[in-house]
């Protein structure tokens, strides 16, 4: 049953995209059972979904959202709902609740369910880019049907797999990453943003990654990349607040890997936007707070001493050092990125330690030094990869931070420590 709960790699592998049935016989005299269901669905664990049923005539298509990772065929026969994988919903005389009993291998369980609001039935959607607006890329907003009245934006960065210019490919990642995420958002109860920044064929500038490069860069449709992710999150808010939705000015941002350095920098340049962040694995190093350290002067990526000469913004420690940070990575994790940094900077780096997780603890250390509301995590026998255990920490980070929130525009932050049976440095 855990593999039956597992995130989702892709559109086509989401969503349950039926047959169609001619057999009119097959389906109960008058009987429509269109509509949207919530769905408990309990094995060896128990796990929520959306069921969507969408019938016309004799056509049927059946959609199940955060549940089934697999594709299924079906039809309604009587007033059931038989998928081909041997999973029996049976409805009541009204259509508005039903039972059953699912198979699949080796594996069984029951379900049952109710009719709810068509609108609780929602996917990722694509916003097409709006220079009026200050964004030339696109972005991904997702809104789950847990989110409430007064929320928090939840920025997923993207890091794709390929380099390339062809943004179709970048999209589908993008895509892709929205889907494996709507559990986790479900269950934050936020809205989910992924700006479609792209990983460059000559990766020169490292957009993604929020590069040296990126901040300077000219190219079209790509110039201050995270200038262009605040204007979406406002073009976002917007967009909701037409819905009824009040989101918080400040965000939750999450990334992993390259796109744990964009996290990473993005909170060190812009502060006054980030409530908290989870950073894992950035790359090798994540940025030092820091111009200086043992003599040697830090640059921007690697500091900050510079940055105020690179795009004229000037590093408030103040205010960073009060962000809550999750700083993860698996201590058996080898990938190591410095090689985008200087040969210069190369040499500094592994003189700090000769792997990202033998330099963690100096990382620690600069993020101490000037008071950082950072916690510092290493994970035992784990990879370059995001676990289970990680997504529970990451999820229970975020829990603790949301926003208390006031009839004016303010919020305050419960401070949470994660104390689990986890090596800390």
């Amino acid at each position: 049953m855990r593999s039956f709960a597992r995130h989702f790699v892709s559109l086509a592998v989401w969503m349950l995209c039926l047959i169609t049935f001619m057999n009119t016989s097959e389906l109960h005299a008058g009987a429509d059972y269109s509509g949207v269901y919530m769905c408990e669905v309990r094995g060896d664990d128990t796990i929520d979904a959306l069921m969507k049923i969408e019938q016309a005539g004799t056509s049927v298509a059946v959609y199940l959202q955060w549940a089934l990772p697999d594709p299924f065929s079906g039809t309604v026969v009587d007033r059931t709902v038989t998928l081909d994988a041997g999973i029996v919903f049976t409805f009541d005389e009204e259509g508005e609740k039903f039972t059953g009993t699912w198979t699949k291998g080796k594996e069984s369980g029951t379900v049952s369910g109710y009719s709810v609001d068509p609108d609780m039935w929602s996917v990722p959607e694509k916003i097409e880019p709006d220079e009026t607006r200050g964004f030339s890329l696109p972005y991904i907003l997702f809104i789950p049907h847990t989110v409430e009245s007064k929320t928090v934006f939840l920025v997923q960065e993207l890091a794709s797999p390929t380099h390339t210019d062809n943004m179709d490919i970048h999209l589908d990642y993008a895509f892709n990453t929205a889907f494996d995420r709507m559990v986790f958002v479900r269950d934050l109860k936020t809205p989910l943003i992924i700006p479609v920044i792209p990983h460059t064929a000559d990766n020169h500038d490292d957009y993604q990654g929020l590069g040296r490069g990126a901040l300077i860069s000219t190219k079209e449709d790509l110039v201050r990349v995270d200038l262009q992710l605040i204007a979406m999150i406002e073009d976002a808010r917007e967009r909701l607040r037409q819905k009824g939705i009040y989101v918080a000015d400040k965000i939750f941002m999450n990334g992993y890997s390259i796109s744990g350095y964009f996290t990473n920098r993005f909170a060190a340049l812009h502060p006054d936007k980030v409530i908290a962040a989870a950073i894992g694995a950035p790359g090798g190093w994540p940025i030092a707070p820091l111009s200086e350290w043992k003599g040697y002067t830090m640059n921007y990526p690697v500091g900050i001493a510079d940055l105020n000469k690179l795009i004229d913004i000037t590093f408030n420690a103040e205010l960073f050092k009060t962000i809550p940070l999750y700083m993860y990575m698996g201590a058996d994790d080898t990938n190591d990125a410095i090689g985008r940094f200087t040969p210069e900077e190369q040499i500094f780096l592994n003189g700090l330690g000769a792997t990202p997780y033998e330099r963690w603890p100096e990382a620690k250390a600069m993020y101490d030094s000037i008071g950082c509301n950072a916690e510092f995590v290493s994970y035992p026998g784990v990879e370059h990869t995001v676990t289970e255990e990680m997504w529970a920490d990451i999820l229970v980070f975020f829990q603790g931070h949301m926003p208390r929130f006031f009839p004016w525009n303010t919020f305050l932050s419960p401070m949470l420590n994660i104390n689990e049976n986890r090596a800390k440095q």
